[in-house]
């Protein structure tokens, strides 16, 4: 059974980009021999990346009703 939290978001766009940032970072890290600088960079640009997407505006709803030319 799944409990949703009052405080929980919708869209779990801010963790996606956590993680992808955290991927990224890391390798990048392990990339220029710094991994502790590469994980911080990748997290705070992947907090950002996801706060980006989940402000981004609703896409419009299709119109079908009207008439085609």
């Amino acid at each position: 059974m799944t409990r949703k939290t009052p405080d929980a978001p919708e869209d779990p766009a801010l963790g996606t980009g956590v993680a992808v940032g955290l991927a990224a970072g890391t390798a990048a890290g392990v990339a220029l021999d710094n991994i502790a600088v590469g994980m911080a960079v990748g997290i705070a640009l992947g907090a950002a990346l996801g706060t980006l997407l989940a402000r981004r505006p609703p896409d419009p709803p299709d119109d079908d009703t009207s008439p085609h030319s």
